[in-house]
């Protein structure tokens, strides 16, 4: 079988591209793009492909509140790409995903996820989230009456935090 080489391909990839990007070929028309050169130049992500992304899992008995699930270790940084949040037992359901910054006084909190409460979340973000060492991942929880077991499940590329 013989495979197409990225110059018998150049066309094609061409044509997508300027669909794609509304892209000008040639000379640039009047109130138009610049020029674009007629080459492709294939890019890799190393780093992406080094990258294993891994599925992590922590249950807590929760109450009415935020609580803690996951803290990224202080040696690492985490790339939170998506989650479960799911009430295993009791009634009280989930209202919020939040990543809050290590700092008892002042901490930043961002709220990755807000939604009418449920007792079972499932989202995998448009692009994923970065999360520094000593950052939480926190569940929200409201009404209901009975405490009850959550679960917390997600999916993260673990990275070794580096400072300089």
């Amino acid at each position: 079988m013989m495979e197409e080489s990225i110059q018998s391909k150049r066309q094609e990839i061409w044509t997508r591209l300027y669909d794609r990007l509304d892209l000008n070929p040639g000379a640039p028309v009047s109130g138009g793009r610049g020029r674009v050169a007629m080459m492709i130049r294939p890019v890799i992500s190393v780093d992406a492909l080094l990258e294993t992304a891994e599925i992590r899992t922590e249950t807590e008995s929760q109450v009415v509140g935020t609580v803690t699930y996951h803290v990224v270790p202080e040696d690492e940084k985490w790339w939170l790409y998506g989650y479960q949040a799911s009430v295993q037992a009791g009634n009280r359901d989930v209202s919020a995903i939040v990543l809050r910054s290590p700092s008892a006084l002042g901490a930043l909190s961002m709220v990755v996820d807000f939604f009418t409460p449920a007792a079972n979340r499932f989202l995998m973000l448009p692009q994923r989230l970065p999360v520094p060492a000593g950052w939480s991942i926190r569940m929200t929880g409201e009404g209901g009456s009975t405490n009850g077991n959550w679960t917390m499940v997600i999916y993260i590329a673990v990275e070794q935090s580096f400072t300089v």
